[in-house]
């Protein structure tokens, strides 16, 4: 039997990496002290049910998945979730 269908997904800024990328440095370790950017697949199928959002300029696209569906979207990861780029407030003095 075929694995099923999925695609690469960063649910909070569609799949351009620059803008993860600046998202978690500049927004993330500010708030926070430190910001991931992971990355996993999600069958196409869960994907296909949500539309995608433009938000903040034209190259940021994000998945807008409610919070309810939390447990559904975990259900449809496929493989591992990697990090790819990780971002730490500067400790030195």
């Amino acid at each position: 039997m075929a694995a099923p269908a999925a695609r690469a997904a960063d649910l909070l800024s569609g799949a351009q990496p620059g803008v993860r990328d600046a998202d978690r440095r500049d927004w993330n370790v500010k708030q926070s002290g430190s910001g991931y950017v992971t990355r996993f697949r999600v069958r196409q199928s869960f994907l296909d049910r949500y539309e995608i959002h433009q938000v903040g300029g034209r190259t940021i696209l994000e998945y807008w998945i409610p919070a309810e569906d939390l447990a559904e979207l975990n259900a449809n990861i496929v493989g591992l979730i990697e990090v790819v780029a990780e971002y730490h407030q500067d400790t030195r003095p």
